[in-house]
């Protein structure tokens, strides 16, 4: 077992013994050497929870599997997405994932999952809305699974071509409208006071002119800027925010393009730090970069 994997297989250790302890109506998840963990609540849906170490987020929600994963999740999205979130009390990321089979419906939050000190805040919060998908979303699995919407021989998509039924695409354009109007006004300004990290700019220059612009990850080339000169972005592995002793010194920075640097930010992200390299797998791929 890699260090990246015990990290979080103590992790789930820790949230199965809260849940345990909160008596909780989730069942207790088994412990897992990866960054998910759920168990089936219907057939083909399954309750899930998500951690990665690095970046630091965390997510939670309903897995949809074949058979009919799709139109179980159309028949969710269009007839019942704004009761749902009603009655979850916030909105919830739809994600149809048209080119894979699986459907997921996510509640998404930015965390530091490496700050033991944080840990509490973290289970509480996986394990409220653990309990609010399952609450919330029980009624609508049984309606589905129970045979009252007939998936399987194309029923929903049936009674969908209805003129009384919006689409996906129709529901969302009206939103659109809706919002479109609500901002019809000039922009407006809100005064913030933002606390920030110091990063010296002499240390990232530096790295730049010695390593070059070209992206540590997938090696391309930085685009020509307007006024000369390459355009890179730089990364701490590990966040300034953290506080770590030496973690502003070019051991813990990469080079980067937009795209990788987004990718760091917002994919499936598993980091170790090997010594003298670091080993990354963004979305099932794997870099090492030293």
């Amino acid at each position: 077992m890699s260090n990246a994997e015990q990290r979080h297989f103590e992790y789930w250790q820790r949230f199965e013994k809260l849940m345990r302890n909160r008596e909780s109506i989730v069942q207790p998840f088994t412990p897992l050497k990866d960054t998910c963990v759920g168990y089936v609540l219907k057939k083909r849906f399954i309750l899930a929870a998500y951690t990665a170490l690095s970046p630091k987020k965390t997510r939670c929600g309903i897995i949809i599997h074949p058979p009919d994963a799709k139109n179980a999740f159309d028949y969710l999205f269009e007839n019942h997405r704004r009761k749902i979130e009603e009655e979850y009390g916030s909105a919830l990321n739809w994600k149809r994932l048209d080119e894979g089979d699986e459907c997921q419906i996510l509640k998404n939050r930015e965390v530091d999952s490496t700050i033991l000190g944080d840990e509490k805040a973290q289970f509480d919060w996986l394990a409220e809305n653990l309990e609010t998908f399952q609450r919330v979303f029980t009624p609508y699995i049984e309606e589905i699974e129970g045979g009252q919407v007939n998936l399987s021989r194309g029923e929903f998509q049936r009674n969908s071509t209805n003129s009384n039924v919006a689409t996906t695409a129709e529901l969302l354009e009206k939103e659109l409208a809706e919002l479109n109007e609500r901002y019809a006004g000039t922009p407006e300004y809100k005064q913030r006071i933002v606390n920030q990290v110091n990063r010296p700019s002499q240390l990232r220059d530096k790295i730049l002119e010695l390593r070059g612009t070209d992206c540590q990850i997938c090696k391309g080339e930085g685009f020509a800027k307007k006024n000369g000169g390459r355009y890179a972005e730089t990364h701490h592995m590990i966040e300034l925010s953290e506080k770590a002793p030496q973690t502003l010194q070019s051991w813990n920075v990469l080079v980067l393009c937009p795209t990788c640097h987004r990718k760091l930010h917002y994919a499936d992200v598993d980091v170790e730090y090997l010594g003298n390299s670091w080993r990354i797998q963004i979305n099932g791929e794997f870099y090492e970069i030293r």
